[in-house]
């Protein structure tokens, strides 16, 4: 059984894909092959199923194979379940970012970025099981990748002191690094950078993990062991020039990485009934070491003979260019790291009738951190170690309620406490200004994060009349939050960042959820409503370098998101209305109120035509309000539609399809937070057409007498 598709479109574009499955009762061997520049990250699953996920960005093309197979005895004792498979892909990336940082004196960026990627990776992966009785199993689950790829990009910033108005969306940048002398934007420069990069590398990966269970009576006793294995082998080579120097700068790095970590966990489920519940008991043991090295070796060619060299020439003739190595910004470090686990779970389970379910949880988990870091960069050659207890409960109550009615009501009651540590390395005593116009300092000894989790969820269900709701509310907080304090020269526009900690991070948000039919017969109406708010409480660390200490500050942000959708599906006819609006209020003492909407609508509609051809439009406008750059206040129409008929008694279908006719596809997104806000556009594939030919193929087993 399979199918297959290919199709041709205007601009050259094109799709191929595959699907073949042989299979018996014990076993199955399937083919995959997808070969398209129009359908993202979208990709085969090994039952056959073409995924398209949601949010895809850039100009992706996609090349890849892969065969998946299975094989069990006829007992079902032992099952081999495994993959190969081979990818390439092409990514073409564009974005430009409007930027305002929250300074005393607003700082307005503009920034370029125009990327293209190509990848290669190889895998293999599998999931293996033996399962000699209903006591014992053993699971084998081993992984390999090789990853290559090939990065180049370039990007273009600049920085003002003025809010800037732009005729069209990037004209700064454009005057400003094209030869423009005159240009207006000269007048309120701050500081510029063009940067063209190039970078290659590999990366080798294998894991595997071996687990089983054992289980006496009612009680179950659990082990795993785990292995992960990872080499990577990175370069890069950066051509800058400013505008406000004649001097271009050039720098080679060489960036080798290798790390490993192997762990083990042991548990024991014991179990306890009691007349009026069942109590579960379960301790827990792991055992976790890992080793990290990290090394980058970079290289000033300004000047050089070596400045004109290629990447792959620079990095063929490492010894020859190692007289030009900045140590000052080179550095080697290992880190060692050794986790101690223990935990005790408790599970109570009341007994009531068939139809009420009542369930508490319990959990603290013990944790003994211990790192060390050994670090060499220039005149620094230090050892630092660290050794921390970690102490993470958790609490859980749910409720599910059921009657003969097929009427369902399920409470959920969550609260957990977590613990992060920052890196080590923030303990070393360094200062990084590899990049120009950023500086990176450490050596802070800061202590950990601390995150509560609060939460409450609600689920109501009458199965017969099909009708849902369910609702959540969930509280965060965040003690001692990781961040980088950010200090901005007005003078020269150098940005230093240091590691930090900040109090009075926290956010609470909601959602529901409702659906229902509108017809009570047949039930080809539904409604469906999905209600989304968040409020975020943010607070860091900015200031500028005339301001001797670090301020706070605060930005308080409400979102709020509507999304109501009426279908109607009834044989081969549908159609849907839909509606969208996302609401961002945001407010702070550094900046002006600022409201911005996301908004849209539209009608998805199907039907059958003349001929056996069915037909299929979406019709739907984008629109957006309250952005700062006015060039990202805009409408897009959007029109797709498509074609189809099933040819050869059903065997085959011919699709004629069209996206985006009007040619108005765009994507944009707007973030804030305490330091700074930004306007973003990002690139999607465009307007084309595609005709495309569909095979279905199957072959049942001949049976002889």
């Amino acid at each position: 059984m399979g199918n297959a598709t290919v199709g041709y479109g205007t601009d050259h574009h094109h799709e191929a894909r595959m699907f073949a499955m042989r299979f018996t009762p014990n076993s199955h061997i399937a083919m995959v092959g997808n070969s398209n520049d129009v359908r993202g990250d979208s990709y085969y699953s090994s039952d056959g199923n073409w995924q398209e996920p949601y949010g895809n960005t850039a100009e992706v093309t996609t090349h890849e194979v892969k065969v998946d197979g299975m094989l069990r005895d006829e007992d079902k004792k032992w099952k081999l379940s495994d993959q190969l498979s081979l990818k390439a892909q092409k990514r073409d990336y564009l974005s430009k970012t409007s930027t305002t940082m929250f300074l005393g004196d607003d700082v307005y960026s503009r920034y370029l970025f125009n990327n293209t990627n190509k990848n290669i990776k190889l895998g293999f992966s599998g999931t293996n099981s033996y399962t000699p009785s209903k006591q014992f199993t053993l699971d084998f689950t081993p992984k390999v990748s090789y990853y290559h790829y090939d990065n180049n990009y370039t990007s273009t910033s600049a920085d003002f002191n003025r809010q800037l108005t732009e005729r069209y969306m990037g004209e700064a940048l454009d005057s400003l690094f094209g030869g423009n002398l005159e240009s207006e934007y000269r007048k309120i420069l701050i500081s510029s950078l063009k940067n063209q990069y190039y970078g290659k590398g590999n990366e080798l990966t294998a894991e595997g993990k071996v687990s089983s269970s054992y289980r006496i009576r009612n009680d179950r006793l659990s082990w795993s062991l785990s292995g992960y294995y990872n080499n990577k082998k990175n370069r890069s080579l950066n051509n800058y020039e400013r505008v406000e120097s004649a001097n271009d700068m050039a720098r080679f790095s060489d960036m080798p990485q290798r790390n490993y970590r192997y762990e083990g966990n042991i548990g024991y489920d014991y179990s306890l009934d009691f007349p009026a519940l069942i109590l579960y008991i379960s301790p827990q043991y792991g055992f976790k070491q890992s080793y990290a090295s990290d090394s980058r070796w970079h290289h000033i060619l300004d000047g050089t003979e070596a400045s004109a060299w290629g990447l792959d020439q620079l990095y063929s003739n490492r010894d020859s260019i190692s007289r030009y190595i900045d140590y000052s910004n080179s550095y080697r470090s290992q880190t060692w790291n050794k986790t101690n686990t223990m935990a005790l779970g408790l599970n109570t389970y009341l007994k009531g009738n068939d139809y009420l379910n009542i369930s508490f949880d319990g959990n603290i988990e013990f944790r003994n951190v211990y790192d060390k870091i050994h670090y060499n960069r220039a005149q620094t050659d230090t050892t630092v170690r660290r050794s921390r207890w970690l102490v993470e409960p958790s609490v859980s109550m749910h409720i599910n309620s059921m009657n003969r009615e097929s009427l369902e009501y399920h409470w959920r009651l969550n609260y957990k406490l977590q613990h992060q540590l920052p890196s080590l390395l923030y303990a070393v005593n360094y200062r990084d200004d590899a990049t120009p116009l950023l500086v990176r300092e450490s050596g802070y000894n800061l202590p950990n994060t601390h995150q509560h989790t609060a939460s409450f969820s609600y689920e109501r269900k009458i199965i017969k009349t099909q009708r849902f709701f369910n609702t959540s509310l969930t509280y965060r907080l965040w003690q001692n939050m990781l961040c980088q304090s950010m200090r901005y020269d007005m003078s020269t526009g150098v940005t230093t960042y240091r590691p930090n900690v900040i109090a009075g991070n926290w956010e609470l948000s909601g959602q529901a959820r409702y659906q229902m039919p509108l017809d009570k017969k047949r039930k080809a109406w539904k409604l469906t409503s999905q209600t989304n708010l968040n409020y975020r409480n943010f607070r860091d660390y900015l200031n500028s370098a005339s301001t001797t200490t670090s301020l706070v500050s605060s930005v308080r942000r409400f979102s709020a998101s509507e999304s109501l959708q009426v279908g109607y599906y009834h044989k081969y006819y549908s159609l849907t209305v839909s509606a969208n609006v996302f609401y961002n209020h945001s407010e702070s003492d550094r900046f002006a109120t600022l409201n911005a909407f996301d908004f849209n609508y539209g009608v998805n509609y199907g039907m059958p035509l003349v001929w056996g051809i069915d037909f299929y439009t979406t019709l739907k406008m984008y629109s957006r309000r309250g952005y700062s750059d006015d060039k990202y206040n805009t409408d897009q129409f959007i029109v797709n539609f498509n074609l189809g008929k099933d040819i050869f008694k059903g065997k085959a279908r011919l699709k004629f399809e069209v996206f985006d006719l009007l040619n108005k596809m765009s994507n944009y997104s707007y973030n804030i937070n305490a330091q700074m806000q930004q306007e973003t556009y990002t690139n999607l594939l465009r307007r084309y057409a595609m005709v495309s030919l569909t095979y279905r193929f199957s072959q049942k087993k001949k049976h002889t007498k």
